[in-house]
């Protein structure tokens, strides 16, 4: 069973309210939680992050894209690899994305180019489509929605390629925040603000641990897959 297919289960029964937080803790390893308990309200809405999250990370999907991430800085800034990635992983801390860090501390300006080499454009080489995944997503008894640091050209293909796309009410890549991207404040706010639900109502489910600390500290419930 994959991360998506388990996330979804748990989404289920947390919609009912048949799951505690405990157990969601449980399962996802970590603790975000503070106080055992049942979620404090009904939730009405999903928010699910989608690359390693809507398909399992053994894909390689995202290694591939690490990958091209890492030489495309590595060209950019003349340095050797393993310096980029160093300053990646420090900086990615700070300002969410390497897009946003590149654009915030070098000018870099040329988001077409670097969206076209960092997403491969054969997904298919990389995705299988779940029907289990599809099925779960249809029947989920409340609002669903994408929240991806990806681009709207990546989010298009995977979702595409794996048949979910109209499983979602809303599809919220980097570009409708400005490139500011997960894990700043301001991108949970307008997503709640464009999905049309209170945080308190709402389900944030993500393979980063960073990215779900925010939205918990904002009054939402997480789930780390």
């Amino acid at each position: 069973m994959s991360a998506a297919v388990k996330a979804l289960l748990f989404c289920s029964l947390a919609v009912t309210g048949c799951v505690s937080q405990k157990e969601i803790n449980d399962h996802s390893q970590i603790d975000l939680s503070g106080d055992i308990r049942y979620f404090k309200v009904m939730i009405r809405n999903i928010l699910f992050d989608m690359d390693n999250c809507l398909y399992p990370a053994s894909s390689g999907l995202c290694d591939e894209m690490n990958r091209r991430i890492t030489d495309f800085v590595a060209d950019l800034l003349s340095s050797p690899r393993e310096e980029v990635s160093r300053l990646r992983k420090e900086n990615v801390k700070a300002f969410g994305t390497t897009l946003k860090w590149l654009e915030s501390s070098y000018d870099f300006s040329d988001v077409d180019e670097y969206n076209r080499v960092i997403h491969p454009d054969n997904v298919e080489d990389f995705l299988k489509p779940s029907s289990g995944l599809k099925v779960m997503l249809d029947n989920l008894p409340c609002g669903a929605s994408v929240l991806t640091n990806a681009p709207a050209i990546h989010a298009e293909r995977v979702l595409g390629f794996l048949g979910i796309t109209l499983c979602f009410d809303n599809v919220l890549d980097l570009g409708f925040c400005g490139t500011i991207g997960k894990p700043h404040r301001a991108t949970y706010e307008k997503a709640l603000e464009v999905c049309g639900y209170e945080i308190e109502q709402t389900l944030f489910v993500d393979d980063i641990p960073e990215y779900l600390v925010p939205f918990k500290d904002m009054g939402g419930e997480v789930l780390l897959v």
